[in-house]
């Protein structure tokens, strides 16, 4: 189990620490061109733990969210497809090292992380101890899909190029957004400052990098150490399957959108938490 969130947590340890030396502090161009700033952003941040759960999965991610009324979101429709291609995967890993329910219950290792990671502040229904193959599969399942999906579907390339002055999301410099209807609005009123455009711009591209085929989640699993072990080949090989299969769904259901989106196909996805 370590070792497969270890593979999709890549680059997360490394971003805590850029994040707090290269957006979050004083002076960054992140704190001069966001409208909350470094200092509202933590903020904000924190707040936000407490709506955090590790029981909201993507299931019940689109039922909380009222998606399930809206079948042709990108996310619903998409994020199931991948969902499934995931839990399937998890759950052949987990049943290549595990033989039984009480093989889950006996791995102390396994048990002890449950048991810890139940008092780290901000990590909020975290299982205290894992049952068996469901529980186990649930969380595991829910983990890579965060990291290796919803993430992306939230914070990356659609967002590298959205987040575009002079309309920039986070650009509420001058007035709140109304909260009722029929108020006039100003857009200038949201447009980023002309003396901080260079810095928005320079935050953006940073960000934006071509994803090589082999961190694309069409290769995942394709090196050591997972290559290496045979129970878990014809698990991989359905995996890889199932995203090349994918990605003819999204290109063949995008080519007849006036708008085509096709950031979210598998091989504009990285198998790790890519920012």
């Amino acid at each position: 189990i370590y070792a497969l969130l270890n593979y999709h947590f890549l680059g997360d340890m490394a971003l805590e620490y850029l994040a707090g030396v290269e957006l979050l502090a004083v002076d960054t161009a992140y704190d001069q061109s966001m409208a909350f700033g470094a200092s509202g952003s933590i903020r904000y941040i924190y707040a936000e733990f407490s709506n955090t759960s590790m029981k909201s999965d993507y299931p019940a991610d689109i039922a909380d969210n009222g998606l399930d009324y809206l079948p042709n979101h990108r996310y619903v429709k998409y994020g199931a497809i991948y969902y499934s291609l995931i839990k399937n995967f998890v759950s052949a890993y987990v049943i290549a090292y595990y033989e039984s329910d009480q093989a889950i219950q006996s791995d102390v290792e396994l048990q002890t992380w449950a048991a810890r990671a139940t008092i780290v502040w901000g990590v909020n229904d975290f299982p205290a101890s894992f049952t068996g193959f469901e529980d186990l599969i649930q969380l595991v399942t829910n983990l890579v899909f965060q990291s290796s999906i919803k993430h992306h579907f939230m914070n990356g390339r659609v967002t590298w190029h959205s987040q575009v002055a002079p309309f920039s999301a986070t650009a509420l410099y001058n007035t709140p957004l109304p909260t009722e209807k029929g108020v006039e609005v100003d857009p200038f009123d949201y447009v980023i400052p002309s003396d901080v455009f260079p810095l928005l711009s320079a935050v953006v591209v940073a960000f934006f990098r071509p994803i090589p085929v082999v961190e694309s989640i069409l290769s995942a699993y394709s090196t050591a150490p997972f290559a290496n072990e045979t129970v878990l080949e014809a698990a991989i090989a359905e995996f890889q399957r199932g995203m090349v299969a994918m990605e003819d769904i999204v290109d063949d259901a995008e080519a007849s959108e006036t708008y085509p989106d096709t950031f979210v196909k598998p091989s504009l996805l990285p198998w790790f938490t890519y920012v």
